[in-house]
């Protein structure tokens, strides 16, 4: 129970993707936090820098953050889009996301 409590706490989106991308003999308890460990410490760099950093910006550039998110936004979707296709898990057929 604990374990989970903690995975549930520092997991984060890129750690969750690639846990999950993973074939079924990979993934360990032991991958698990390891791969939290990087992308936690990462995660909370970066926001320190980021906080740090936004203070020796010039006021106008912070404003255009948010039109950077959804342009990321639609450069993901659009990825997507152009590939087509869900990576192969054990026992799941390779189908095209038109048929999700």
């Amino acid at each position: 129970l604990y374990l989970r409590l903690l995975a549930a706490f520092v997991v984060t989106d890129e750690s969750f993707a690639i846990f999950t991308g993973l074939e079924d003999n990979k993934c360990t308890v032991s991958y698990l936090f390891g791969l939290i460990t990087v992308t936690y410490s990462s995660w909370n760099v970066g926001t320190f820098l980021g906080a740090v950093g936004a203070d020796f910006l010039p006021p106008i550039l912070p404003l255009s953050f948010g039109v950077a998110l959804y342009a990321m936004f639609i450069a993901i979707i659009r990825t997507l889009y152009l590939t087509a296709t869900i990576m192969p898990r054990s026992g799941w057929q390779k189908q095209s996301v038109a048929d999700l």
